[in-house]
């Protein structure tokens, strides 16, 4: 059997159709915005072209990449798995030598690479097609360099790559791109002082883009502190701004002149949807970093508990403003479904009139509410009367409500909402109430606001007059228990007929 094995043909595996395949097809995270960062990157690394300008000009049928850097040291290295000059260099992103391979195959198939080096003009050209459809390696790069000044129709300067026989579904819009681009390489454009323009299009219709003017959209830093984990340090910058976009909104992490990947989770907390924040590592963080850069190989779970902790007080402001902004919000619905409860016991049992349950008051919500007296009910309202006059004078007319009185795990109030004229409290915790928020459980406050209702009917004979199916029932020799029973069972009927229609 082993000399059958041994005598066996074995098909060749295929290596370069194999990486070809794999890059056309490769999953990555943004698609062509990574792949159109991975030339950005080669251009503004210290150890690659060392740029102060790039240029991206694109239009149907190719991609041209310009920079003004120092030019590509060795061109082989721009096709070869693995090869990558930047590894050791820790004001470089790059690590892996996987970036500029991706680039190329992800956005097209021919590629020309036109570089200036120490004075010297190189040329190579690729057709990763040709490679795939051959199964062979792309051909080596001979020196057959040049003066740069005898360069005809060449670069003086830098470097050029142009992508040419585009895949067509790798295309993307002008400004978005500039403004995603203004958030990645912030670092760079906003410190370092480097440059991206954007140019789509020809003649008439070519458009620029200047990437930094984009940065105007986005947070400044309000809070600035310095961290470190096992000696690695670290910068975190952090602002709050309403209306963030879904890639604005979370924690970024940076290394040297760009954000790699962004956080939108945290360990144990809540991300606000106003927090933009900027976690800017140090060179010991080199070692740390995940192929292509999308995430930290090492040290992300300690990184991301510390960066937690000092966002903790930014959190906390942030979801108590949510927090009250949501709750009320759910209040004045809160106010609604309660008044259309009282108003439809209240002509179950056949009361109305000089009541007043048939008015619907305008209601306000207040940090503190003074209780008016019977006596004040004929008290005329001012001419010059606010909403708030207007709201009193309406809950005097009327003698059914309720105040529901937000308090945090204290106990403390934090806040009281007048449903009417307020001869009875419900107080609710806030944090329940902010669960029950999120789940949109406003059912179940409603039913712990009339809980409370009937329990203050069932001790305080006074306040019976706030239901009177309630009033009826102990009127015709139920007790208080089972009139707050029987008024509940079809508050609970109601509400399911309701449900059903």
């Amino acid at each position: 059997m082993n000399a059958d094995l041994k005598k066996k043909k074995r098909t060749p595996i295929g290596y370069p159709r194999q990486i070809v395949e794999m890059y056309l097809r490769y999953e990555l995270p943004e698609r062509h915005i990574t792949a159109l960062c991975e030339f950005v990157d080669n251009s503004f690394g210290e150890a690659a072209g060392d740029a102060t300008n790039v240029i991206i000009e694109w239009d149907r049928s190719k991609i041209v990449i310009t920079d003004d850097g120092q030019g590509i040291a060795d061109l082989n290295a721009m096709q070869i798995l693995g090869e990558s000059g930047s590894r050791l260099h820790a004001g470089d992103i790059g690590q892996f030598g996987f970036g500029s391979k991706i680039g190329q195959i992800y956005l097209a198939w021919k590629v020309e690479i036109e570089t200036v080096r120490e004075g010297r003009y190189h040329r190579h050209f690729i057709d990763w097609q040709e490679v795939r459809d051959s199964n062979k390696t792309p051909f080596a790069y001979e020196d057959q360099s040049k003066p740069a000044k005898l360069a005809l129709g060449g670069i003086h300067q830098g470097t050029r790559i142009t992508l040419r026989d585009r895949h067509r579904d790798r295309h993307w819009q002008a400004e978005p791109l500039a403004e995603r681009l203004a958030q990645i390489y912030r670092p760079a454009l906003e410190v370092q002082g480097k440059s991206v323009k954007l140019v789509h299009g020809q003649g008439a219709q070519k458009r620029v883009f200047e990437v930094r003017d984009f940065i105007s959209r986005l947070p400044g830093a309000t809070l600035q502190l310095d961290g470190a984990i096992r000696g690695k340090a670290f910068r975190l910058r952090a602002a709050a701004k309403d209306g963030l976009s879904i890639k604005q909104n979370g924690v970024h992490i940076a290394y040297a002149f760009r954000v790699m990947h962004t956080e939108k989770t945290l360990p144990t907390r809540h991300l606000p949807p106003q927090l933009y924040a900027e976690v800017i590592l140090s060179a010991d963080w080199k070692s740390s970093l995940a192929v292509n850069k999308s995430s930290l190989a090492h040290g992300h779970d300690e990184l991301m508990a510390e960066v937690e902790k000092l966002l903790t007080p930014m959190i906390d402001d942030l979801e108590s403003k949510a927090q009250e902004i949501e709750i009320k919000g759910l209040v004045l619905e809160i106010e609604r479904e309660t008044e259309d409860i009282l108003d439809a016991v209240a002509k179950e049992a056949g009361e109305s009139g000089d009541n007043g349950v048939g008015q619907r008051p305008r209601v306000e919500g207040s940090k503190s509410t003074t209780l008016p007296s019977d006596a004040e009910a004929g008290v005329p309202a001012a001419k010059d009367e606010g909403e708030h006059a207007i709201a009193e004078r309406a809950l005097r007319q009327r003698k059914t409500g309720v105040s529901v009185t937000l308090v945090d795990n204290m106990g403390n109030c934090v806040s009281t909402v007048s449903i009417a004229d307020a001869h009875i409290r419900v107080s609710l915790n806030k944090d329940l109430l902010y669960v029950r928020l999120m789940h949109k459980d406003t059912a179940g406050l409603l039913g712990l606001i009339f809980h409370a209702i009937l329990d203050e009917c069932v001790s305080r004979p006074a306040s019976r007059r706030m239901i009177p199916a309630f009033r009826k029932s102990v009127d015709a020799g139920e007790t208080p228990m089972e009139a707050k029973q029987r008024v509940l069972y079809k508050f609970l009927m109601r509400h399911e007929a309701g449900m059903r229609h």
